[in-house]
C-alpha cells in the first residue's frame, strides 16, 4: 500500500514538523517523502537571486513563480507526478505539500484515479492549523488556505511539540499502516 497525503497550513503551521513527527514513527523500512510543489520554483528562484528568505515579498514572488510555471508548462503537477512514478517505488508514504485549492482538488483526483493501476493507493488532503501561524495578507496561496473546503483531516497545532508528536502518531496508526 502507498499512501499520498497532500498537506496544507498556513506558514509556521507545523507542516514540516509534523512530517518529521510522522518519520519518527515509522515502522520497518517505510520510507516517508516530503515535497513541495514550490521545490523546483525555490531552485529556480534561486537561480535568478533570491536568497531563500521566507518573508512576505519572497513568498508573493515564488507564488508568481510558481502560477507562471503552471501556465505555461504545468511545471508542479509534473513534478510531482514524476517524483511519485520515479521515487515511490522507493518509499511508502508522500507528503505533498500544496497551497492552491485547484492544485489541491487535481493531486487528489489523480491519485484517486490510478488506484489499482500499479498497486493499491490511498490519499489524503490534510490541514495543519495553528493560532500561532503567520498570516500573509498579499500571498495568493497563503490567503487560499483555508479555501479547499474538504480536507478528510485537520490537525490543530496549538499544544506543544509532545502533543504534536502524539497527533503524528495518532494519525500514523490511524491511516498511513495496513493494520
Amino acid at each position: 500500500m502507498k499512501y499520498v497525503v497532500i498537506i496544507n497550513g498556513k506558514p509556521r503551521s507545523g507542516k514540516d514538523t509534523f512530517v518529521e513527527k510522522v518519520k519518527k514513527c515509522r515502522e520497518g523500512n517505510i520510507i516517508v517523502h516530503n515535497i513541495s510543489t514550490v521545490d523546483n520554483v525555490k531552485t529556480a528562484a534561486t537561480f535568478l537571486g533570491w536568497s531563500c528568505e521566507k518573508d512576505s515579498a519572497s513568498r508573493e514572488m515564488l507564488h508568481n513563480l510558481k502560477m507562471l510555471s503552471t501556465q505555461l508548462f504545468d511545471g508542479p503537477f509534473r513534478y510531482v507526478k514524476g517524483y511519485f512514478d520515479n521515487e515511490m517505488w522507493k518509499g511508502d508514504i508522500l507528503f505533498i505539500h500544496s497551497r492552491e485549492p485547484d492544485d489541491i482538488k487535481r493531486f487528489k483526483d489523480y491519485f484517486t484515479s490510478i488506484v489499482g493501476r500499479v498497486e493499491d493507493i490511498k490519499c489524503y488532503t490534510l490541514k495543519i492549523e495553528r493560532d500561532a501561524a503567520e498570516d500573509y495578507h498579499n500571498n495568493n496561496a497563503d490567503q487560499g488556505v483555508d479555501d479547499y473546503p474538504n480536507y478528510d483531516f485537520t490537525i490543530k497545532n496549538n499544544g506543544s511539540l509532545a502533543d504534536l508528536e502524539l497527533a503524528a502518531q495518532d494519525f500514523y496508526n490511524k491511516h498511513l499502516t495496513d493494520a
